[in-house]
């Protein structure tokens, strides 16, 4: 006995999770069973889309179609409709190249018009700090507004849906626990977070620095630090390296209760093609450093100018005044004043408690 319409779906959209490539194949597959011309699944975090995912639908629409008024629900009202919507209500769409939508989403309703794709329906899959999950199905002005028949087949598959993107998280879980079984096995203290800076999981070494003591602390799954500035900082650098991946390793220095600083180097992922939004995007690591700071660490960390940055890495090598005064080529009343401003500003008052600073750094 051959299939039912509904059971290919189903297992072309299961077959997507687990391959994690074939999406179009089943949004394409939905769209047919819906009558509609395409099926559209997007996630989309504040300001941003991470992923759309569309059959049958011409590429030069995502050029028209920026991604400000792709994310943004005061530009894209089906964005607007689906953050307005309850998880997996399926959602009749208005024409949205209709004179009055248009004149409301000048671009958007243009966009419709141009392409063709003004009529349809969606549903809100999934919601939560990371972003949202939707599916849609976009129709022509020929097809016009889904029939009854075609909203309850709607309503019928996307839990299905559903389910193959749970099924894809777990298997994106799967790869981070394997991540950080690789990154524990080189003795790497790190931190995976997703494209909302969720912690998606730390390995053991990360754990010993969480906690009411430690250096760095969760708070509602992100990363904080003890002083809020440093939060601020990490979460900045968490940001940029989601959305700039190709920016290279970021480097924050923060403090501890206790005032000693700490260097967390801030990376984007390699990306991954056909990931959502649950694959950690960034990761944190907290390197244990056989290395001494470099000048530009210790200027971030301590507010140190360059000379000064210097000065304290050769005191930290052992380096007398009289020698770093002419390795510089200085006078030794310079070294020296420098020496008390770097005392000021690194909270200690003797050469050797550089140096003990600087070994924990």
């Amino acid at each position: 006995m051959g299939r039912t319409v509904d059971e290919r779906v189903i297992e072309l959209f299961r077959a997507a999770a687990l391959d994690g490539s074939s999406w179009i194949t089943a949004l394409d597959a939905f769209a047919q069973a819906t009558g509609s011309r395409s099926g559209d699944l997007i996630g989309v975090k504040p300001g941003r889309v991470v992923f759309e995912w569309t059959s049958n639908i011409d590429p030069q629409l995502w050029v028209d179609l920026d991604e400000e008024v792709r994310a943004d629900p005061s530009l894209n009202p089906r964005v607007r409709a689906g953050l307005a919507s309850q998880p997996l209500e399926a959602v009749a769409a208005f024409d949205y190249a209709s004179d009055e939508l248009t004149r409301a989403f000048p671009k958007y309703g243009e966009a419709c018009r141009r392409y063709d794709i003004g009529q349809g329906a969606l549903a809100v899959l999934h919601r939560s700090a990371a972003g949202m999950v939707g599916l849609a199905t976009l129709r022509s002005a020929a097809q016009g507004a889904p029939t009854d028949e075609q909203m309850r087949t709607f309503r019928r598959l996307a839990p299905h849906v559903l389910d193959a993107v749970r099924l894809r998280r777990m298997v994106d879980e799967q790869g981070t626990q394997f991540a950080l079984g690789a990154l524990d096995a080189i003795s790497v203290c790190a931190f995976l977070c997703d494209y909302g800076g969720q912690v998606r999981g730390l390995t053991p070494g990360a754990e010993g620095l969480v906690g009411p003591d430690g250096p760095l602390r969760l708070k509602r799954g992100r990363l904080t630090a003890f002083r809020d500035a440093d939060t601020e900082a990490l979460a900045a650098a968490t940001r940029r390296a989601a959305e700039l991946p190709d920016q290279g390793v970021q480097t924050v220095v923060i403090r501890d209760r206790a005032g000693k600083p700490l260097a967390v180097e801030v990376a984007a992922l390699p990306a991954q093609p056909w990931s959502m939004l649950f694959r950690p995007r960034v990761m944190l690591t907290v390197k244990r450093r056989p290395r001494p700071p470099s000048a530009e660490e210790l200027m971030s960390a301590f507010g140190l100018t360059l000379a000064e940055a210097d000065v304290t890495l050769m005191i930290a090598r052992g380096m007398q005044r009289d020698r770093i005064a002419a390795a510089r080529g200085v006078s030794p009343g310079t070294v020296k004043s420098q020496l008390q401003a770097i005392f000021a500003k690194l909270g200690v008052s003797r050469e050797s408690e550089i140096t003990v600073l600087l070994s924990g750094f």
